[in-house]
């Protein structure tokens, strides 16, 4: 979703299906090795055990170009679901209040809405 009035706010929703019983750490390592795999300074401030709206998260900031995308990853049962707060650089909190109620509402609802499409590999991005 992209804010109507300003082009570089954004909130970014992806997932993909983990095996059931993934624990947070072995998530944290999966998105570092692939973190390892791009450019250096791509993939800043990783914190593979962090807190994000009152929830276990690992959470790391991507920079791109004008803009930066604070990511918070979740897991709920068997979904990995990432959530990418992008703002312009050092204007977090243009998107701060939308992405505190997308990670605290974020949830698998593949039971509820049909099935989650498996994913090769999941998204660090």
């Amino acid at each position: 979703m992209t804010s109507p009035t300003d082009p570089h706010a954004a909130v970014h929703i992806t997932q993909s299906l983990v095996p059931r019983g993934e624990t947070l750490q072995q998530t944290a390592d999966a998105l570092r090795r692939a973190m390892l795999e791009e450019p250096p300074g791509v993939f800043v401030d990783f914190k593979p055990a962090d807190r994000s709206s009152d929830r276990e998260a690992v959470t790391y900031r991507e920079i791109r170009d004008g803009h930066d995308i604070r990511w918070t990853v979740l897991l709920d049962g068997g979904v990995r679901i990432s959530i990418g707060c992008q703002s312009a650089r050092g204007a977090a909190e243009a998107v701060r209040a939308v992405c505190a109620c997308a990670i605290a509402s974020a949830r698998d609802v593949g039971e509820f809405a049909g099935t989650v499409s498996p994913q090769r590999q999941s998204n660090t991005t």
